[in-house]
């Protein structure tokens, strides 16, 4: 069928891509410090998955049960995401990339210290353990490394679409006693946001991604100086 040729197609691309790339790291002698990092990344997941999880196969490989297991202080930003950073901080553990042909890359070093970094800057703000942030930043890739920093805070992150109104910001916000938002560089949801901030309620900061609005805190520039 098409879907099948074309499924086929996008195979073969891929595998030339992987082939020329190998070729690349060959010429300029750096396959060996490639094969070193894929190993011990595949080490570290390795790990992480035996202390985290009981498997169980069966004869032929398949799994027979699957359970998991962690202690009542486990935290996904500490136990997982610096444990990787320890292991294989050079190794990527992000590709964000948009309609627009923009990419940006993250390593595992990246993310942990963007995440504490962004920890710091909420800690600053007053944002403690127990509370609520809500997070509408689409698919903007600040989002991984925020939403890690919440949790390794013990804050409550509460993802939220951008086509919420003022009038749906503003219920959640009461509903949950939210204290704190952080959204997208889009002038719409800013606005929505401001609105539902300026009425009697919890909410006392917004923080937009990479611009700067007024009545809002430029949290690119809050992490960056953090």
């Amino acid at each position: 069928t098409p879907e099948e040729l074309e499924e086929i197609r996008k195979r073969e691309e891929r595998k030339d891509r992987l082939h020329q790339n190998y070729l690349k790291r060959k010429a300029n002698g750096k396959q060996k410090e490639y094969e070193e990092r894929t190993k011990a990344k595949k080490k570290a997941e390795i790990e992480a998955r035996k202390q985290f999880c009981n498997e169980e196969f069966n004869s032929d490989n398949t799994l027979k049960s699957f359970k998991l297991k962690f202690e009542d202080n486990y935290n996904f930003g500490y136990d997982v995401l610096d444990k990787m950073a320890e292991k294989a901080p050079n190794d990527i553990a992000l590709v964000w990339t948009n309609p627009e042909g923009e990419e940006r890359i993250f390593t595992f070093a990246d993310l942990s210290r963007l995440s504490n970094k962004a920890a710091n800057v909420f800690l600053k703000y007053g944002i403690k353990k127990g509370d609520r942030v809500l997070l509408m930043l689409k698919r903007n890739y600040e989002y991984w490394y925020i939403v890690t920093a919440l949790h390794k805070l013990g804050v409550v992150a509460i993802p939220a679409t951008n086509m919420l109104t003022a009038e749906d910001i503003s219920y959640r916000v009461n509903v949950a006693n939210i204290k704190m938002a952080v959204c997208t560089p889009d002038s719409e949801t800013i606005e929505h946001l401001l609105t539902a901030a300026n009425r009697e309620n919890s909410l006392k900061t917004v923080f937009v991604a990479r611009e700067d609005f007024d009545g809002t805190v430029n949290i690119t520039k809050e992490i960056e100086a953090a």
